[in-house]
């Protein structure tokens, strides 16, 4: 068993790791509350959807109604998710200057790690087995973790917009 994880490890290209490594870094970040442009909130969960979308384009072979109706439902889920973690939260805004305050949470850290180890593991899959890659089951699983992962992002910016647009407050 170790010496499989070690194989896995040392055929691992390098930019994974620094990948990981650049991860890491945002989630420790993103723990910590900061006061960000407005612009700026539209970046992971733009990024994340072209990943989904990109999922979902190199998973299905020919269009199967299943795939891609959970691949919906999972980002509908996420959504929901998503809006509800920010929906609680005390944000504050400065609307002259276009400026939000996002509380610090670790829910960043846990869904970015998620990505990866997701990705990560379908990958190997992918490229050690490609029979059991195409199982329904597995694309199934991949694009639901992809989509509720999305779906998150999105769903949280929906709620920072929310806040955005609503609140009368500046720090």
């Amino acid at each position: 068993m170790l010496e499989r994880i070690w194989q896995i490890a040392i055929h691992t290209p390098v930019w994974v790791y620094l990948l990981l490594i650049y991860l890491i870094i945002v989630g420790i970040k993103a723990s910590k509350t900061r006061v960000t442009k407005l612009q700026r909130i539209f970046t992971i969960p733009t990024i994340l959807a072209v990943m989904s979308v990109n999922t979902l384009m190199v998973t299905i072979t020919v269009v199967d109604y299943l795939i891609v109706s959970s691949w919906i439902i999972a980002i509908l889920i996420g959504i929901l998710l998503g809006w509800w973690q920010v929906k609680r939260l005390g944000i504050r805004v400065d609307k002259k200057r276009l400026l939000i305050q996002i509380p610090g949470t670790w829910s960043t850290m846990y869904i970015i790690i998620a990505i990866f180890v997701t990705k990560y593991y379908f990958g190997y899959e992918q490229a050690t087995d490609p029979i059991f890659a195409e199982q329904l089951g597995l694309k199934v699983s991949m694009l639901a973790v992809s989509g509720v992962c999305t779906g998150l992002f999105i769903g949280r910016l929906i709620g920072y917009l929310y806040h955005f647009k609503n609140s009368t407050e500046v720090y």
